[in-house]
């Protein structure tokens, strides 16, 4: 179903941005050479959204991405009234604590 209305990539990277913040375990997007850690594409079928994380040292990998995934394919169908087909998340990193003596 085709929208009447267009919403620009970047107020969807600062949504996703939001969302990913308030995911207790996640340390940062992680950024590359080719944007900010989110990549986003659209089709008939719905979004694609590719992140790529620094995750804090104590996090359990398979219960962030299970719920970044779900968090962010809920929140973004609900907010913008567009589907969302898939969300990869690859985890770039590890962000470790610091030493204590």
């Amino acid at each position: 179903m085709e929208r009447a209305y267009q919403i620009d990539k970047k107020a969807i990277i600062g949504l996703i941005k939001k969302l990913v913040s308030q995911i207790e375990g996640i340390y940062s997007l992680k950024r590359s050479l080719f944007g900010r850690g989110i990549k986003i594409k659209e089709s008939e079928e719905g979004m694609e959204i590719y992140l790529s994380l620094v995750i804090k040292q104590e996090s359990y990998v398979p219960q962030i991405v299970e719920e970044t995934q779900k968090k962010l394919k809920d929140e973004i169908e609900k907010t913008l009234g567009s589907p969302v087909k898939k969300v990869d998340v690859v985890v770039k990193g590890i962000k470790f604590s610091p030493k204590t003596s």
